[in-house]
């Protein structure tokens, strides 16, 4: 397992995404010196800022890119693959490919979480289900052009109200059936709408190629109540090798919540003696 810390690029404009904001090249001199391997990348619109220096950047700090994240494209600016009006959906659907574009760049994955939509009760469900698997093939079949995987986020109700939780996206994972369509999980939204974190990341294993990290609080990781040794030693019994990215609350502030996040996980992964083997066992 690899550390990433996810960090906003320049036209992110919210104070309170969770990701690390600010003059890019110090953020990654930063993340660097805290012993991440990777930083996951918060993009709204590749076309508002400058994507050849962020790539000279990353590639200056050797750090990999394992994912792009999607969220504000919701969040800010609104777009959703199952938006009613239809110009809307175009909308998100021309920025998933830019993004996607922009992500082959480093060979990473696409997210896709909140921009995918929800349910409204003024339209029939069948009728947005179908705008959603739209614009899921119409992404998934521009993504494979350029050898990039889409990955599906499983998120809370309190947020969405289409595929909350790790069994329904391992379904919609099932029924869309790409090679170049996962899953990605979240801590996060696991605690909430998972019976069990543990179970839920041994079911999705054959599914999952990447997983955000935070404790129960959206804390960094030993500022809650999760167990992370047991989520440490689940991961490892089903031999996953994929990155950990934090996605936090910034903290007390971001230097403090970055450092700790990178001390804390790289102690359990490294330093931890408890090999799990019995569980290790039924999971094969």
């Amino acid at each position: 397992m690899k550390l990433s810390y996810m960090v906003a690029t320049p036209e992110i404009e919210s104070s309170s995404v969770l990701a690390y904001k600010g003059e890019f090249e110090y953020i990654l001199g930063k993340i660097v010196e805290w012993g991440y391997q990777g930083v996951e990348l918060m993009v709204k619109n590749p076309r508002k800022f400058n994507t050849d220096k962020i790539e000279q950047l990353i590639h200056k700090y050797n750090l990999e890119v394992p994912v792009v994240c999607t969220g504000e494209v919701f969040g800010e600016d609104g777009l959703s693959l199952m938006d009613v009006d239809k110009t809307v959906r175009e909308l998100a659907i021309k920025r998933t490919k830019e993004i996607i574009e922009f992500a082959a760049r480093f060979k990473a994955q696409v997210n896709i979480g909140r921009l995918r939509g929800h349910f409204v009760k003024e339209v029939e469900r069948k009728k947005l289900l179908d705008y959603a698997l739209f614009g899921f093939e119409e992404c998934i079949n521009y993504a494979e052009k350029y050898n990039v995987c889409i990955i599906l986020e499983p998120i809370n109700s309190m947020i969405t109200n289409f595929i909350n939780t790790t069994q329904e996206g391992i379904k919609f994972v099932q029924k869309i059936n790409r090679k170049n369509f996962r899953l990605m999980l979240d801590l996060f939204h696991m605690n909430i709408e998972d019976s069990s974190i543990y179970g839920s990341i041994i079911e999705a294993r054959k599914y999952v190629n990447h997983i955000h990290i935070c404790d129960n609080n959206r804390l960094a990781p030993g500022w809650g109540h999760l167990n992370f040794s047991e989520i440490i030693q689940t991961l490892k019994a089903i031999r996953y090798n994929g990155f950990l990215s934090a996605e936090i609350l910034q903290i007390p502030d971001q230097e403090s919540a970055a450092e700790h996040t990178s001390e804390y996980l790289s102690m359990l992964i490294y330093n931890s003696k408890n090999k799990l083997k019995e569980e290790d066992k039924k999971i094969n």
